[in-house]
């Protein structure tokens, strides 16, 4: 089973790969679930419908758990 971290990192990474798909460029280093523009935070909850559709977990309640440690 994975930990919250490690599905927040991934799912950040598949944000990532996105990002690239349309024509940006890559920053891994980037938190996406903290974006503030329309477009990067657009990544990130297409990786999270993704991940959630695809792994069956629940990435919004993993970030959040991590925040609330």
């Amino acid at each position: 089973m994975k930990t919250n971290e490690q599905l927040v990192r991934e799912c950040n990474e598949l944000a990532d790969t996105f990002a690239q798909m349309h024509n940006h460029m890559s920053r891994p280093a980037f938190k996406y679930y903290e974006a503030t523009h329309p477009q990067e935070a657009g990544f990130w909850n297409m990786a999270v419908a993704a991940y959630d559709h695809i792994e069956g977990s629940d990435v919004e309640a993993a970030l959040d758990e991590i925040y609330d440690i």
